[in-house]
């Protein structure tokens, strides 16, 4: 099932992400649509996108923000994409809370 940026599969949690690398201050929130209408979370970090620098620093704001433990969440698609992918291994409505999004 697909809510907004949270897709539930059986055993996991997907969390579609659009990333900008290098921001001037780094934010969670706000939704925008992909080129295929999927909603995607917006990060900003203000990591550069160099040596998984971005991506790191991705996973430590999420886990942050969500309360768990980054071990707990893994960069499945796009490590070198802005459009990213992260599973994650928690109840869809304890990571729709902490977001600010609705999951059904």
């Amino acid at each position: 099932m697909t809510t907004g940026p949270i897709e539930v599969r059986a055993g996991h949690v997907l969390l579609h992400l659009k990333v900008t690398p290098k921001a001037r201050k780094a934010e969670i929130g706000g939704l925008i649509s992909d080129a295929q209408g999927r909603p995607r979370l917006v990060v900003k970090v203000t990591a550069p996108p160099d040596q998984g620098k971005a991506n790191a620093a991705v996973l430590a704001a999420l886990a942050a923000r969500l309360g768990l433990a980054i071990s707990r969440l893994e960069l499945v698609r796009g490590t070198t994409a802005r459009e990213k992918t992260v599973e994650i291994e928690a109840e869809p409505q304890l990571i729709a809370t902490a977001l600010g999004l609705d999951v059904e």
